[in-house]
């Protein structure tokens, strides 16, 4: 950036032209002082205080003190949560050692973006979010995994998710019990739901009771542009039934970005199946859960992200959680919000099932 010199002079125009410039006659504050020109015999007035050269950084402090909070500041701070005429948006930033430039943002809050086109003081609006929970293996009675769960619901209110994505395994053993414990909780929140059956509500009875409780084993919307597809993939191969209502989103969606929802990942479905699948899509994301664990894969043009289970005593390796998602550039980016270690304390001290 090449440093600004201040506003251009206000000088007469025979003194921009290589003559040279009188000096003025010194004078108090708060007083007119004159100085005669070069070749003519005009006086001409001086501000009573002069203008002087101000550093880019205090042009920059004293530009934006009319626009509310700072949106700059020196050194090493984060900037203010106001957007500016230019859509400043918060962030961490450093100057160098010289005043007149800056540096690029260290660190931007991607969950924050300024509302487009809106111009002026904007508060900035969160971008739209979703989250995913797998495997929360709840029971009838309260245990560790409905204290987890509870837990994720009130956590995931920060976040104003427009909805909440259930991979499946809801329920420990597909009982009406448990279900109604589920029903308490989710009652006492907003959110709107979506979910996929897992294997513990293919059980018996409780293929009935899912669809009693929770509606369709299958289905699709869209949100942010992308379609969201949600599979059943407890019984394999997949039912005809399925396959014709999956041919028809699919065909209408074209070679266009999908995101797939299932409980099982790929390598559990039927070879067929799998096949049938790939060919069927162009690019894609599959998530997906079952395994209590964190793996990303690909598959020909589907890219694969099987997902850690919300249930605390359960995950293979790494943390348990749920997710946090948002729409990025055609695909789905997810972040795991971990526990904190007093709800983990309490999950491995208490008696899980």
């Amino acid at each position: 950036m090449r440093r600004e010199t201040g506003s251009k002079s206000s000088c007469p125009a025979s003194w921009q032209q290589g003559s040279t410039k009188p000096t003025p006659s010194r004078s108090r504050r708060g007083t007119t002082a004159s100085a005669s020109g070069p070749s003519t015999g005009r006086r001409w007035a001086l501000p009573s205080t002069p203008t002087r050269k101000l550093s880019a950084w205090k042009r920059c402090r004293a530009r934006s003190s009319h626009l509310g909070r700072v949106p700059v500041c020196c050194g090493s701070r984060r900037l203010a949560r106001t957007n500016t005429r230019t859509g400043t948006m918060p962030a961490w930033t450093r100057w160098c050692s010289s005043r007149s430039r800056r540096r690029a943002p260290q660190c931007v809050e991607r969950n924050q973006v300024p509302p487009a086109g809106a111009g002026g003081n904007q508060e900035l609006s969160p971008m739209p979010q979703f989250t995913v929970i797998a495997d929360c293996h709840l029971s009838a009675e309260p245990t560790a995994q409905s204290n987890a769960l509870a837990w994720a619901l009130a956590d995931m209110r920060r976040h104003a998710p427009e909805f909440v994505l259930f991979l499946g395994d809801l329920t420990a053993d597909g009982q009406a019990e448990s279900y109604h414990h589920l029903h308490r909780l989710l009652d006492l929140t907003d959110f709107k739901c979506h979910y996929v059956r897992g294997n513990n509500e293919n059980q018996g009875a409780a293929d009935r009771r899912f669809f009693d409780f929770l509606g369709k084993h299958w289905h699709s919307f869209e949100w942010e542009g992308l379609p969201f597809v949600c599979l059943d993939t407890t019984e394999t191969p997949l039912n005809v039934a399925q396959w014709t209502w999956l041919d028809g989103v699919l065909t209408a969606q074209g070679r266009d970005p999908v995101v797939l929802f299932g409980h099982h990942y790929l390598e559990l479905l039927d070879e067929t199946d799998r096949v049938r699948l790939l060919d069927s899509l162009g690019c894609a994301q599959y998530l997906c859960a079952h395994q209590h664990l964190e793996r990303i894969d690909r598959f020909e043009s589907v890219e694969q992200s099987v997902l850690t289970c919300l249930d605390p005593a359960k995950p293979r390796e790494g943390s348990a959680g749920y997710y946090v998602g948002h729409a990025h550039n055609g695909r789905v980016e997810l972040a795991l919000v971990q526990y904190p270690r007093a709800v983990l304390d309490r999950a491995r001290s208490a008696r899980t099932v």
